[in-house]
């Protein structure tokens, strides 16, 4: 009887070639495919074009509202931002007794997207300062509170074409100043306290068309202009 056929030594280095080989095999990860990019809008589609850039320009705004709350407190000034009437967000800078800013510190305010209520009440800030606001279009309300502030400074307020409020109280502005208020056509409100604004002034602000209400408490008017004042603009209304 024949013994059984032995493998051929060649045969046999390759069947344990293969047996060691094949855990590396096995062990081997499996390639991922690459997650496809996200689909552009097409370009024939104008609307999801326009909602991107929307988008795009909102969170640009953001970003540029936290690093300037973030450089006026360094000067001693704050930022606030609320919601409009349309629900738009409008933005406020207030500039209180710790500001210490110079004309670097006002540069600050043009770069503030929606920028549309300035309050300014330190006894430092006078008109020298007040050349950055001829940078500052879109503002509706503006409040100068500073004995620094005379007849001159208003010489800069007049470019702000799209003010509705101005409080003047306890600057030094008189009967001269109020000249550059003339125009300004959408100004309803101005607070007048405590200036120098004499009977004068109030034949100046006659001309101010678009004027509701105005505030001479401890100005330098006497009852009966004011009455005159009243009589010639009934449509106005006169705290004194």
């Amino acid at each position: 009887m024949s013994s059984p056929r032995r493998p051929a030594p060649t045969a046999l280095l390759s069947i344990l070639a293969l047996t060691l080989a094949a855990p590396a095999f096995a062990q081997e990860p499996k390639k991922e495919e690459p997650a496809p990019a996200p689909a552009a809008p097409p370009a024939d589609d104008p609307a999801k074009l326009k909602e991107q850039i929307a988008a795009l320009q909102k969170e640009v705004a953001g970003l540029k509202l936290k690093v300037a709350g973030l450089e006026l407190e360094k000067f001693g000034a704050s930022l606030t931002v609320d919601k409009g009437k349309d629900g738009a967000e409008v933005a406020t800078v207030n500039i209180l007794k710790k500001w210490s800013g110079d004309k670097d510190g006002f540069a600050l305010l043009k770069t503030i997207p929606n920028l549309q209520v300035v309050y300014i009440d330190n006894p430092q800030v006078g008109d020298a300062a007040l050349p950055a606001l001829k940078e500052l279009p879109g503002l509706t309300a503006l409040t100068l509170m500073s004995p620094a502030v005379t007849d001159a400074g208003l010489e800069q307020v007049k470019e702000l074409k799209n003010l509705t409020m101005l409080f003047l109280t306890g600057s030094k502005v008189g009967d001269k100043g109020l000249e550059h208020l003339k125009a300004l056509p959408n100004l309803q409100v101005l607070a007048l306290s405590r200036t120098d604004v004499t009977d004068a002034g109030l034949d100046v602000l006659k001309d101010v068309k678009t004027l509701k209400s105005v505030y001479l408490i401890g100005a330098k008017v006497s009852p009966e202009a004011v009455d005159k004042f009243k009589a010639a603009v009934p449509g106005v209304a006169v705290y004194k």
